[in-house]
Order: C-alpha cells, then structure tokens, then sequence
C-alpha cells in the first residue's frame, strides 16, 4: 500500500537550501558551507556558528522534531487545558501572547492542529502560525522549523544591515523560503509503498519498489497511474 509520508531532514536542508540559492539569497557556495545537525535539548537554533576557526552558517534541529516531523500542537495538550483556565480570568481584548494563544486554542478546538511562531509575527497570513490538517499536512511541522533556522542562518552569513534576531531582514528571507517551500505538500512529503503482512512471491515484489522510486521522483502522483505500473 501506498503512504504519504515527511521527508527526512536532510532532504527537506537541501530543498530549502535550493529555493535560496534560485530566488537569488545565496549563492551556489552556500550550500557547500551550511552545516546542518542534529541537537538535544527543546529548542531548535540557527545563526553561524565558529567551525575549525571559520564563521559558517549552521542549524541545529532538535531530536523531538526529527523523530517526529508532525510536532504539533493538539488540543489533548496538556497546555491548553491550563491556559483556558488562565484566559477565561483575563479581561477583554486580550493582546499579545494572550490573544495569539486564545486563537490558537479556538483553531484546535475547531479540530485543527496547530505549529506557532514568535507572537509579533504570529498574525502574518505568510510566516505567522500554521494550522493544519494532520491527515494532509503530514512533515509541516519539520518543514516549518527548518525553514525559519536556515532563514537565521542565511540572515547571519549575508549581515545585511538590520540583520539579526527576528528582524526586518530575517523576516524577508523566512517569508521566501517558507512561502515556496510550504505553497506544495509534495515539497515535504512523498509516497512510500509498504507490503501487507502477506506472502507475495518475490518476482511480484520487485515491480512495487520500482513504483516507489517513480512515486519518490514525482513520475507518479496518482493512484490510477501507480495501480497501472502494477
């Protein structure tokens, strides 16, 4: 059967990493200088970081997110239960964190999952919060980190002025990247073919992992077109 499933980390680097070079915020050198690791801890980082005595671009991502690339927030969180009980003694209009937290609260309890940013820009139609459909929107969450840390890591290595933190210029290059990367599932997800736990003799195996390479290269995006090749 066919899956849909997240592209792994290095794969969604790269990806991003192209979109900047071909929207014109990199050159084809920075792919070459960007290091790109896995981190413990709870927060993910971007910046530059000082690598056998040279500034390079770097981003760290943290474990939690790439053994799970659908880190979301839901509304089973224990969160969410805590801060209804906040809000509710809080007096009207909210502002702020409050208000950004009472409409991520109101999205999932709609039935929706939700991936939040930094509250001063978590209003933005474009790089604000992300609410999504689990079923759909399957490696988002992975995909959204990613791009907003290689946004800090290209803002560190160009410097320009009114680079740094989640500034104007951050702001500009987190929207390009992020606008072209998420605008299209297939850009962070692809088709994996599994077997049932079946016999199936192995002559008949070989032609599925020939559907899968053509499903992973974007050959194949239909179920009518992947049934054909079988």
């Amino acid at each position: 059967m066919f899956d849909t499933i997240a592209k792994d980390y290095k794969s969604m680097v790269a990806d991003i990493v192209a979109i900047a070079e071909k929207e014109g915020l990199v050159t084809s050198s920075f792919k070459n200088k960007l290091v790109a690791v896995t981190t413990q801890g709870r927060i993910c980082r971007g910046g530059r970081k000082i690598i056998n005595g040279k500034f390079v671009p770097w981003i760290g991502i943290t474990k939690s997110y790439i053994d799970n690339p659908n880190k979301w927030d839901t509304v089973d969180d224990s969160w969410v239960a805590s801060w209804k009980e906040y809000l509710a003694k809080q007096v009207a209009p909210l502002r702020g964190k409050k208000a950004q937290y009472a409409k991520t609260i109101k999205q999932l309890e709609s039935g929706k999952v939700a991936w939040t940013e930094y509250n001063k820009i978590s209003n933005d139609p474009e790089i604000g919060d992300w609410y999504g459909d689990p079923k759909k929107d399957i490696g988002a969450p992975l995909a959204l980190v990613i791009c907003h840390e290689i946004a800090h890591a290209i803002d560190y290595y160009l410097k320009k002025p009114g680079y740094g933190n989640h500034g104007p210029v951050w702001q500009k290059i987190y929207r390009v990247l992020r606008t072209n990367y998420l605008s299209d599932r297939t850009n962070f997800q692809y088709k994996s073919f599994s077997f049932p736990d079946v016999y199936i003799p192995e002559k008949v195996k070989q032609i599925p992992l020939q559907v899968k390479t053509f499903v992973q290269e974007g050959l194949f995006t239909t179920p009518q077109t992947q049934l054909q090749l079988i």
